[in-house]
This record gives C-alpha cells, sequence and structure tokens, in this order.
C-alpha cells in the first residue's frame, strides 16, 4: 500500500455472516498499534463482500518502515463474533508527502 494513496480494501466475508451484519470494525495496526479503524459507517457490503476505502490522511499515518497488520471483524445480529486471520502488507514511502 503506497502512502498518500486511497486504496479500496474488499475482504469476503463468509455466508452465515450475508444479511445478518450488526457491525463491521477493520483495524489497521503497525507495531501492536492501532493507526486506522474502519467501522460499519465507513464500508460498503455487497452479498459476501465487504469494501472499505481508506483516505489519503489515512494511508500518511503508516510508516513505511514496518509492516501493516489489517484484521476485519464482524458482529452479527444473533451475536456471533467473527475475524479474519490479520492479513499484512507493507507501507510504501511516498515520494512526495
Amino acid at each position: 500500500m503506497i502512502k498518500g494513496t486511497t486504496p479500496t480494501h474488499k475482504f469476503t466475508i463468509p455466508d452465515e455472516a450475508v444479511g445478518n451484519i450488526k457491525e463491521i470494525k477493520i483495524t489497521y495496526e503497525q507495531d501492536g498499534v492501532d493507526i486506522v479503524t474502519k467501522r460499519t459507517e465507513d464500508c460498503t457490503v455487497d452479498g459476501n463482500a465487504v469494501s472499505v476505502r481508506l483516505t489519503q490522511t489515512d494511508t500518511f499515518k503508516f510508516d513505511h518502515n514496518a509492516v501493516v497488520n489489517i484484521q476485519i471483524r464482524i458482529l452479527t445480529k444473533n451475536g456471533d463474533a467473527l475475524a479474519s486471520f490479520p492479513l499484512q502488507v507493507n507501507a510504501v514511502e511516498c515520494l512526495d508527502d
């Protein structure tokens, strides 16, 4: 992920969550510190896909010397808590930040 860009991240959710989402939380962290958190209102749900767009302000917060860990968590209307395994991406320096 390049700092200063506006990427859209897309997550595939389990069938049991489709149409049953109460809350979504997507956490972006580096070195154990939450850097950016996106919530339900920041996301678009289309079938079994959840998409979220990061802003330039969001991506400029990442340190290009550390891995970004990303995890999506979903709370369903019937109280089930679902979570992805953390995904890892590199934050790449923007030359004109």
